[in-house]
């Protein structure tokens, strides 16, 4: 064995980098790489995402065979559909989109929320199935606010925002421990404003142009993304959306026997 003296101090690793003698870690670059495989292995989104580019392909389909709606006139959600009988629009709504710019800001925030929901429960089939029902019931529930607001309604509602919104509030609450943080957290009120702010973006990017050159106050389901967001925060809550192996968070006070 090399005698290393009794002055021997070990270096560090930082200091194997500074000296050229270990690979530099690269933090853009792993935290893209950590980013990418957290998409790809989040089956339950990219199944998501594919319907929906299939859905809107759809939609341009129907567009250049001469349906100047692109097939909204049939998969809309509004009160005087559901009154004619087209009982699937609350569902087949949340998959068709306005165009793209519409369904590129959708796609965008249900790859960030999505992978993290998909992590959150799981990604062997129970996890997907779980994703799944979240993703649908937080639709529907901003569907039926929608509904609430407008009762008589004749202009279909599309798009999938009200289900990402739902998952938003799931990820509001979700902690590193696997339990949900409470509803009246800290964690939670900031992720609602940023739901808010962003609400107010989307409205002053689409609406208030259109109020600029004469037109109405239209076109922003509001109601869906709270209702969704709603939604999410509640469901998240209960053991179905919870993962299999959660930890004890700060909050959780122990039991006195």
């Amino acid at each position: 064995m090399e005698d290393r003296g009794d002055n021997f101090k070990p270096k560090t690793a930082l200091q194997d980098v500074t000296d050229g003698k270990a690979p530099r870690y690269d933090v853009v670059k792993e935290s893209r790489r950590s980013l990418i495989e957290s998409w790809v292995t989040a089956w339950p989104m990219v199944i998501l995402t594919t319907l929906i580019l299939a859905a809107f392909a759809w939609q341009w389909w129907r567009r250049f065979n001469g349906d100047e709606s692109m097939g909204i006139g049939w998969g809309g959600l509004s009160a005087q559909a559901l009154r004619s009988g087209q009982w699937w629009t609350p569902v087949s709504s949340m998959f068709l989109h306005g165009g793209i710019a519409h369904i590129f800001f959708n796609l965008s925030a249900l790859g960030a929320f999505g992978a993290m929901t998909c992590q959150w429960l799981g990604l062997d089939l129970r996890g997907g199935l779980k994703f799944f029902v979240l993703y649908l019931v937080c639709g529907l529930v901003g569907d039926g606010v929608y509904l609430a607001f407008h009762s008589q309604g004749l202009a279909p509602m599309i798009g999938a925002s009200g289900a990402i919104f739902g998952l938003w509030g799931a990820v509001a609450r979700m902690t590193p421990t696997g339990r949900p943080a409470p509803i009246f957290s800290r964690q939670v009120w900031l992720q609602t404003r940023s739901a808010i702010v962003s609400n107010l973006i989307i409205v002053a990017i689409f609406v208030l142009p259109n109020l600029l050159m004469g037109g109405g106050f239209g076109g922003i389901a509001w109601e869906a993304h709270l209702g969704g967001y709603v939604a999410g925060l509640l469901l998240v809550g209960l053991p179905l959306f919870q993962p299999r192996r959660a930890q004890p968070g700060p909050w959780d006070e122990p039991a006195v026997g």
